[in-house]
């Protein structure tokens, strides 16, 4: 039964005041009398124009009149989700800025928001759905549309209809998708609705449901970035991960026992990358097993989450409102990124399999690698993009999320893609041996070929990149990653019966000895290199391995000996015309003869090598020859021409990359600019280094710069900033383990606490140091016994500071220190 329509009282009394009849009005206003008589019962309410037209006749408001339509009642869609027990984290700034998008009269009719599976896009989409603020916004309600990969847009578009007051006999009349968009944008008209389309896998689905009018705004979440793409001019909004304090914040939530009593959680979050679905499978799985309250439950559950199979296998129900039919009824990790893979042609799929060889974000690889690796094309790169699984990281490289990648490793069936990494690793290093900016882009990539060749006992494979890759290790101070991949590569090659590799192996590993604290095992692998390569008569293996001895020696304190060696490898150096071996010898003999004092000859060689280094454009032994150069006439007080000299070196090391050299230089420029007086420059040269040093986390050249920063504030008369600058350096020295940097720091801490008056300090520091001292390092050793005996003057014990003082010049004299001199000068000045 039709529902009979109410008088409009208001309109008529207005009429009456003014005493006018319906025929008398309907003249005035140029109409019929039949239409105000309509209008008075509730029949029919005037057009926009005619009400304005009566509102300025009768000079009052469409309220006061009575003309004011209608409105329908609000609509929200019962398919719309319930709101999570657990409120959205960490995505309150995603929230506003959504929010602002999709205010009525900002002219976007459409937002696209996309993202990872399991990103938390429908939870986006559900919270925006249920704010106060936005349903405010939008009085004519809700529109809920949950598609997935296989939608059924009639069956949406007909709910929607009926929810919309469309009569079912219409309904009936409706037979295609067109006919339907065009029955609900009359509808609507300018109702204010919301509609969210969630979860769209064809931009053909997306147009279909855009059936708002312009006071709407529609939501469209997709994990297809193209489709986002489509379907809005405005860039579409991309979901990240969370942060680490928001993944931590989620997990305390969903499983507050666990957190805040087990460690190892951490990992955890870094393992799944910040993504939400992962982070919540896990909260919920691990406060199932806490409710127990038995500990061996809780321990347990952390181990399962440590592998990355059962971190994907977790699962919990799937909420039916959210369930397209290809989805289980149970939701996992694995379930929630299969369903994106299983609709990717074959050799797409098989190529994420591959990439997933290589590490995941934030680390990133090149496409040039991408295509080697996974055997493809770019094509199929593009549609990896597409499907929302592979992401561009700039210009030419690309990465996966940590589960893409561990989704990925699940199903790699054979060893073939880490066979190709290992192959394109092999060529790049032949390329980028001395590139030290490409070998560190890359670092992460070649220390997974590394291990895949060590773990599939591809021995030649493994040698030809140890001894490629050892190099760079050992510049950047990874000594200990350095020393496990070269001992490996040494029982490959001693397997193989490979001499060279073996002989190359040793000096490696007598090179790296000395900075993990072992200078007096140094001396064992190169001597054993040593007595192979005269077995085979290699000169070039024979000269570079007596090359490292000297240093060895040099570093020992043992100066004779470190002479003998280095002129012994000139010679055969010279007699195998090897003029790179020649530059580095008499680089050492030049160290060398610094440390002696004998500053003239330290130059002649220098001088000579540096000459070499030039003809043969070797920038590396240029470097090091103009930094040894500056270093001797350094100690001749010709500080200009030392500037001169190490602002030369500091271009080419800029101009290859060597950061570990730049770091060294510029604390030598430092230190040079101090003597001049340019103080301002010295501190910009030692903040830059020391800057640099940190961003490589090289904690030797770090030290070395504190510790020159701290000489220099000294010297400037600040000395409780020196002091602060040399505990930071201590610290780290003593993080560091290897004895002579904690001498050496000790040594100028000393030396500090000396200056200052602080007996007892110094006298603590220089016992520690005394300690310390790697053995068989005579040079430290008698800089120990200064710095103790004038300590012992300070405390007015000459007896002690003589025998002190004895000692250390003995030593000296011994090795032919250059400070021999000193010391003997500080003895005959003591009182008897």
């Amino acid at each position: 039964m039709m529902k009979k329509p109410l008088p409009n009282d208001h309109l008529r009394t207005a009429r009456k005041a003014m005493h006018l009849s319906r025929k008398r009005l309907a003249e005035l206003l140029g109409t019929q009398e039949r239409a105000i008589e309509r209008w008075e019962r509730g029949e029919k309410q005037p057009s926009p124009l005619w009400r304005d037209t009566l509102c300025k006749f009768f000079q009052s408001t469409p309220e006061k009149l009575g003309l004011l339509e209608a409105q329908p009642p609000s609509i929200y869609d019962p398919m719309i989700p319930a709101l999570p027990s657990i409120p959205l984290i960490g995505r309150n700034t995603d929230l506003a800025q959504l929010k602002a998008r999709l205010l009525p009269g900002n002219n976007v009719a459409l937002t696209a928001l996309h993202g990872l599976p399991g990103i938390g896009k429908t939870a986006m989409a559900i919270a925006l759905a249920h704010d106060t603020e936005l349903r405010a916004l939008f009085p004519g309600g809700i529109l809920w549309a949950g598609l997935g990969p296989q939608s059924n847009i009639p069956a949406t578009l007909s709910r929607w209809g009926a929810l919309l007051g469309i009569a079912s006999s219409e309904r009936e009349q409706l037979h295609d998708q067109k006919g339907w968009a065009a029955a609900l944008h009359q509808i609507i008209a300018q109702r204010h609705i919301f509609l969210v389309i969630d979860d769209a896998w064809k931009l053909e689905d997306v147009l279909a449901l855009k059936v708002g009018g312009p006071n709407c705004a529609h939501l469209v979440t997709t994990r297809f970035p193209p489709i986002a793409a489509s379907i809005t001019t405005e860039p579409p909004f991309v979901m990240k991960v969370l942060g680490t304090q928001e993944s931590m914040l989620l997990l305390q939530r969903l499983a507050p026992s666990v957190i805040s009593e087990e460690g190892g959680v951490l990992d955890l979050v870094q393992a799944v990358g910040g993504l939400p679905l992962a982070l919540t499978l896990m909260g919920n799985y691990l406060r199932k097993q806490a409710f127990s309250g038995q500990k061996r439950h809780i321990a347990s559950a952390l181990q399962r989450l440590s592998s990355a199979n059962e971190r994907l296998q977790i699962t919990q129900p799937r909420d039916p409102w959210l369930q397209p039919s290809p989805l289980p009824a149970q939701t996992s990790l694995h379930s929630a990124i299969a369903v994106s893979d299983q609709f990717l042609p074959p050799q797409a799929r098989t190529a994420l399999y591959a990439l997933a060889v290589f590490p995941s974000r934030p680390h990133s690889f090149t496409e040039q690698a991408a295509l080697a690796v996974a055997s493809t094309t770019v094509e199929v790169l593009d549609l990896l993009i597409d499907a929302g699984l592979l992401e561009s990281s700039g210009s030419g490289r690309y990465s996966l999320h940590q589960t893409i990648t561990d989704y990925g490793r699940l199903h790699i069936s054979d060893s073939l893609p880490y066979e190709r990494l290992i192959t394109f690793v092999i060529k790049f290093l032949e390329i980028h041996k001395k590139d030290w900016e490409q070998l560190e882009r890359e670092s992460d990539m070649i220390l997974v070929a590394l291990e895949k060749a060590y773990e599939l006992d591809k021995k030649a494979e493994l040698i030809l990149m140890t001894l490629a890759y050892a190099p760079f290790l050992m510049t950047h101070g990874l000594y200990a990653q350095a020393e496990l991949h070269l001992r490996r590569a040494h029982a490959s090659a001693i397997q193989q019966g490979d001499l060279q590799a073996t002989i190359s192996m040793l000096r490696f590993l007598g090179e790296i000895a000395p900075h993990q604290g072992n200078l007096g095992q140094a001396q064992i692998p190169l001597q054993e290199g040593l007595k192979l390569a005269r077995q085979l008569g290699n000169k070039a293996e024979m000269s570079a391995l007596l090359s490292d001895l000297g240093w060895v020696a040099e570093k020992q304190g043992n100066l004779r000996q470190a002479e003998t060696y280095l002129q012994e490898g000139l010679e055969l150096a010279r007699q195998n015309a090897d003029r790179e071996g020649i530059c580095g010898l008499l680089r050492g003999l030049s160290s060398v003869a610094i440390s002696k004092g004998d500053i003239a000859q330290a130059e002649v060689y220098a001088q000579e090598g540096l000459e070499l280094a030039r003809q043969v454009a070797d920038p590396d032994h240029i470097c090091w020859l103009l930094i040894i150069l500056a270093g001797a006439i350094y100690e001749r007080g010709r500080f200009t021409q030392a500037e001169k000299y190490c602002l030369e070196a500091l271009e080419l090391a800029r101009r290859s990359s060597y950061r570990e050299r730049i770091c060294l230089l510029l604390a030598n420029l430092g230190e040079i600019a101090s003597e001049l007086g340019k103080h301002i420059q010295a501190e910009q040269y030692l903040r830059e280094g020391l800057e640099l040093a940190r961003q490589m986390q090289h904690p030797e050249r770090t030290c070395q710069l504190l510790c020159t920063i701290g000489i220099i504030a000294d010297r400037q008369g600040n000395g409780t900033q020196a002091e602060a600058y040399l505990q930071e350096g201590l610290k780290l020295a003593c993080q560091i383990g290897t004895p002579d940097v904690i001498a050496n720091t000790l040594y100028e801490y000393g030396n500090l606490c000396l200056a200052q008056q602080r007996a007892a300090e110094a006298n603590k520091r220089f016992h520690e140091m005394l300690n310390s001292i790697p053995e068989g390092n005579q040079r430290l050793n008698a800089l120990a016994k200064y710095g103790l005996a004038r300590t012992a003057l300070l405390q007015g014990d000459l007896q002690t500071a003589h025998d002190a003082g004895r000692a250390s010049a003995a030593i000296l004299a011994a090795i032919g220190h250059r400070q021999a001199q000193e010391v003997q000068q500080w003895l005959q000045a003591l009182p008897q």
